[in-house]
């Protein structure tokens, strides 16, 4: 069944005491070639998320039998006996460190990020294609692969402009190549295209322009007005500009870096006014 680890009498774990067959000669030839296919970021994986369960069942099992058997209690915590010797308990220590480290293992890979549907199906048939004729069983589906870490899937502009951009534009080649299916059918692509990224980073320069230009251009106006309107300028800025940041970084914002971009940004029109109020002050002193 494709997606799901199938254990069957022909599956190695019912040999593990023989010693694996020899490979084909063409075998290594074909990971070579397909390792080439993918991007490192874009690799797929199967989560084979039985085995692993299995994996931590015989684990559990096997510290089970380190249960003291003088214990009444079945919730007990005791379950080393104090008769062992200390040598013999390094290998309580392996075990427990690996039990460990498979309960890590079956979390990292149920948490990895799901592929899309039709370049799952298309990457198992890649594979049935190249490994079809060295494998007996059949081969799952490679349901997962790496996160993402450029913070993209949490943009908001990034998904707004994607979702609003013209179809050709918002998907990319390689995406449409892949999923053409969904490209014909309408649907919203899951990688961000060369137009979307670049429409986006000229919003957020011409964005960053205005928040300094607009500022700047209504405190070194004649003045005409008392200082308040200045310093009630400078704080409607800094508000909307806030406001502005806690959208860029998505619905999961970090807050230290929301905190860091409005303090540097009031930093900047504090200072500038600052600085204008000095020279100012220098030309009427000298007048």
């Amino acid at each position: 069944m494709a997606g799901e680890d199938v254990i069957g009498m022909g599956n190695p774990l019912y040999n593990l005491n023989q010693p694996p067959p020899p490979e084909p000669a063409n075998f290594t030839k074909a990971l070579w070639k397909s390792s080439r296919r993918q991007d490192v970021m874009d690799t797929r994986f199967s989560e084979f998320s039985r085995l692993h369960r299995v994996n931590i069942l015989r684990l559990e099992s096997e510290l089970i039998r380190w249960k003291s058997p003088d214990d009444a209690e079945p919730d007990d915590d005791q379950y080393v006996d104090p008769k062992i010797p200390s040598t013999a308990l390094r290998s309580l220590t392996v075990l427990l460190r690996e039990y460990t480290q498979a309960v890590q293992d079956f979390d990292y890979f149920h948490n990895l990020r799901e592929v899309n549907r039709d370049l799952a199906d298309k990457e198992r048939r890649d594979r049935e294609g190249e490994f079809g004729e060295f494998l007996s069983t059949e081969i799952p589906t490679p349901n997962k692969t790496l996160p993402k870490h450029d913070g993209s899937q949490s943009d908001l502009m990034l998904n707004w402009i994607r979702e609003h951009l013209w179809k050709t534009l918002a998907w990319s080649r390689k995406e449409r190549k892949d999923r053409l299916n969904a490209f014909v059918t309408g649907e919203k692509p899951d990688q961000f295209s060369l137009p979307t990224r670049l429409l986006t980073s000229m919003i957020i320069a011409l964005g960053a322009g205005i928040f300094f230009v607009v500022p700047t251009v209504l405190l070194t106006i004649p003045k005409t007005v008392s200082r308040a309107w200045d310093l009630s300028t400078i704080s409607v800025a800094i508000l909307i500009f806030g406001a502005c940041a806690a959208l860029f970084f998505g619905p999961e914002p970090n807050t230290k870096d929301v905190v860091a971009s409005t303090a540097a940004y009031a930093a900047v029109l504090v200072v500038f006014y600052g600085n204008l109020i000095n020279n100012e002050q220098q030309q009427s002193n000298s007048n």
